[in-house]
């Protein structure tokens, strides 16, 4: 199965399981808050969720309680690169690229060269994974992209429903690899 006959059947999936997104995001949260990845990272970048994403927004909340520093995505208009850029409670989100919510380029932004001492915990979307940690974006690469300059102290992690995990994933060079699941 080629990689884009895969993100058809994939969101073909997503379709008939709607209903179940708010409930299944809920749990999928908990395990990860309750990780040892979690608790161990002083930083975490997460994604602001599309409509048939595993919303994360529970995760932001009980990080900013937690005094966790928080990095969230926003795309270089026209290009294949995204940066991430801090969040607290007091930064307003607007309609950025692709409707998904992102900051504006006021606030710090990640560079993996600032945090060496740190444990980071990069949480990952993606249209399917496999348990081995292939991934398979939407096909852009703007994942595939950043994390190429990850170094040690990052843990990626995949983020998915349980239905997007199939056994096997097209891979090519470029694809990166996750460290791990949540699902």
């Amino acid at each position: 199965m080629t990689k884009q006959e895969l993100r058809i059947q994939i969101k073909q999936t997503l379709q008939s399981h709607q209903v179940s997104f708010k409930n299944e995001s809920f749990r999928i949260c908990k395990k990860i808050i309750s990780s040892e990845y979690y608790i161990k990272s002083s930083i975490i970048l997460c994604y602001m969720a599309l409509p048939d994403e595993v919303d994360l927004s529970q995760i932001i909340l009980q990080a900013q309680n937690d005094k966790k520093v928080i990095f969230v995505p926003k795309v270089q208009k026209k290009t294949t690169k995204m940066n991430f850029f801090e969040i607290t409670k007091n930064i307003s989100l607007s309609s950025g690229s692709f409707g998904i919510l992102e900051p504006d380029s006021s606030t710090r932004i990640f560079d993996f060269n600032d945090f060496n001492d740190e444990n980071i915990l990069i949480l990952v979307p993606g249209r399917a994974f496999s348990l081995k940690g292939e991934r398979l974006g939407r096909g852009k690469g703007y994942y595939d992209s950043f994390l190429k300059n990850k170094p040690r102290n990052c843990m990626t992690a995949g983020v998915c429903f349980p239905f997007q995990i199939v056994n096997e994933i097209p891979v090519e060079s470029h694809d990166f690899k996750m460290d791990f699941m949540f699902y």
